[in-house]
């Protein structure tokens, strides 16, 4: 896992393209294919991450409603510059699955670029995190930079509810502390 040099801390200036960086050793303790989502476990010492409240579910979120995406756009391609987009709800959504479960999802009225899944979606109002970027459906772009398409302003971003991150994270601890005991 990296660490940026403003060690998340936006108010500072960042300095880019950062030719180094310092990096947490990690293990994946736990992986939700469906969700599109991994829970690592890193031994930090020394090293002071912010308090996190989660937003208890998709449907107590409102159409409508601020939020921000904090993400590292376009990491494939060697930036650590670390962005804060604002947008809004667009729809609440529940994803399907071939076997026909589902799960809520946030449509967000954000365009988000390679590197952003993953990016906590962080309600405005009280700084709780309500959901993670899982990706952007954008119309094909004949405008390419890097390789990259460049979308244009009708993408629309998927955003995982936090409505099972909590469990997620519980059964995440539960099973480091079974590896941690072998």
């Amino acid at each position: 896992v990296g660490i940026p040099p403003h060690q998340g801390d936006l108010s500072k200036q960042q300095p880019y393209p950062i030719r180094d960086i310092s990096a947490l050793e990690s293990q994946v303790v736990l992986t939700e294919p469906f969700l599109d989502l991994g829970i690592l476990v890193s031994r930090a010492p020394g090293l002071s991450f912010p308090s996190t409240k989660l937003y208890g579910k998709v449907s107590q979120m409102n159409v409508g409603e601020e939020v921000i995406v904090i993400g590292y756009p376009y990491t494939p391609m060697g930036s650590y510059l670390e962005t804060a987009q604002r947008c809004h709800i667009s729809a609440l959504g529940s994803r399907l699955s071939p076997g026909g479960n589902s799960r809520p999802e946030l449509v967000l009225s954000v365009q988000v670029h390679p590197g952003s899944s993953g990016s906590p979606v962080v309600r405005h109002s009280d700084g709780t995190v309500c959901g993670v970027v899982r990706g952007s459906l954008a119309p094909p772009s004949p405008i390419k930079m890097g390789g990259i398409p460049l979308g244009s302003d009708s993408s629309v971003t998927y955003a995982i509810g936090v409505d099972r991150l909590q469990d997620l994270v519980d059964d995440a601890f539960e099973m480091k502390s079974l590896i941690s005991d072998k």
